[in-house]
């Protein structure tokens, strides 16, 4: 990734954490904002292997190790595992999982549904003890995230060569979510497993768009499929009951 990506990337996501807290904040965040300046700031595109899809689930895995080992070592310590994680699993796939994009969609659409439907039961059987009192952090929450961003778009930057196309993919708004998160970290988990799918359209609709079209249109390709995904997964939702919601 190009130092421009990653000062871009830092700035984007400190920005978004000045925001007010609440609805606009948890829109803002779910968006594929640090995804589009990756994608134009890195070799990393995807019109590489579909394997970049795989970057999607590993985003929900990041959220699930927080929320099962929080209890046992808080939330920060917790933060550190989940990035070790999704550094580990990414450098794994990179190196030895290739997938055709067509292929990439079937697992893609398969973990979706798997991680839609099996995350709350997992989280649901896993021992938990509820935190009652957390000691107050040493740095204000606003300036220990803007340090949580540039320490994981340093590790993204550093680690570029080994993460391949998941440099795209790295939690770069999750780890100031996760360390600002307001919510039951498990409830927020669970929702996410759905929400990620509208992640997985945008990058396969700015795979498609990117074989007949420039990077520029094919970014806003990808943002117009994000959207009409978010809109319809909102409608769903709405149907079905709360929609659910970011920090």
């Amino acid at each position: 990734m190009s130092y421009v990506a990653y000062l871009a990337i830092v700035a984007t996501v400190w920005t978004v954490i000045l925001l007010p807290e609440g609805r606009l904040r948890g829109f803002v965040y779910a968006l594929p904002i640090p995804m589009s300046i990756a994608l134009l700031g890195t070799a990393a595109s995807a019109t590489g292997t579909g394997t970049q899809l795989l970057g999607v689930p590993l985003l929900v895995v990041f959220f699930l190790v927080v929320a099962l080992v929080e209890d046992r070592v808080g939330r920060l310590a917790a933060v550190i595992v989940g990035v070790l994680v999704v550094v580990a699993c990414g450098a794994a796939l990179h190196r030895w999982v290739t997938l055709t994009w067509p292929q990439a969609y079937g697992v893609a659409a398969a973990l979706w549904l798997l991680g839609g439907v099996g995350v709350r039961p997992l989280l649901a059987r896993w021992p938990h003890t509820p935190r009652t009192a957390r000691p107050a952090p040493a740095l204000p929450s606003r300036l220990r995230s803007l340090v949580s961003v540039l320490v994981a778009a340093g590790v993204s930057f550093a680690l570029g060569s080994w993460l391949g196309p998941f440099v795209v993919t790295f939690p770069y708004s999750g780890v100031p979510v996760a360390l600002l998160l307001t919510r039951n970290p498990r409830d927020f988990t669970a929702d996410f497993g759905w929400r990620s799918g509208v992640l997985t359209v945008f990058l396969a609709a700015h795979h498609e768009a990117s074989q007949r079209m420039g990077p520029v249109e094919a970014l806003a390709v990808g943002w117009v499929a994000c959207l009409a995904a978010t809109g319809l997964l909102v409608l769903v939702q709405g149907s079905r009951g709360p929609v659910a919601r970011n920090p």
